[in-house]
């Protein structure tokens, strides 16, 4: 079986003024273009999600904004990325940043959702949450209100808010 090579990344930058500077993954030179057109796409999309998150977020004027990226694995026909957008609006008492995650299985050309990574008819979701909860008792994290402890992970996105 041929080894697949590592896939080409390289760092796209838009700006808007000084204040809002977005880095952002692009893939390139892949012998499927079928799929790395399917990989930007989802970058792209993604990228847009959490630019609108932090937009529509505060109802305050957007003072800066800052996109980055992370690439957490790329190698055996696995490519991961982490995107991550700060944002900080006028008179907040701080910024805000949130980050998506992106994984895709290059052999069965998809993207991978967290469900892909068990057992069919596991009991991921409660198990994942238990150690979550367990973490949390461990290093003592405190939350500011009752309401918002943590329950349980959701299954159809894991976005992570900071």
């Amino acid at each position: 079986m041929p080894q697949s090579l590592p896939v080409n990344i390289e760092p796209m930058r838009v700006s808007y003024g000084t204040d809002i500077q977005l880095i952002y993954p692009h893939v390139f030179g892949m012998r499927d273009q079928g799929i790395e057109r399917f990989i930007n796409q989802n970058i792209v999309d993604e990228t847009q999600q959490l630019i609108n998150i932090q937009v529509t977020e505060m109802p305050t004027t957007l003072v800066e904004m800052d996109g980055s990226f992370e690439t957490k694995n790329n190698q055996r026909d696995v490519l991961s990325l982490s995107l991550y957008n700060y944002a900080y609006h006028y008179q907040a008492a701080h910024g805000m940043t949130y980050i998506k995650s992106l994984t895709f299985d290059l052999e069965n050309k998809s993207r991978c959702s967290l469900s892909d990574l068990f057992k069919q008819g596991s009991n991921y979701v409660d198990r994942i949450s238990e150690l979550i909860n367990e973490q949390i008792q461990e290093r003592d994290i405190g939350t500011f209100e009752v309401r918002l402890k943590f329950s349980r992970i959701r299954t159809f996105t894991l976005l992570i808010k900071h």
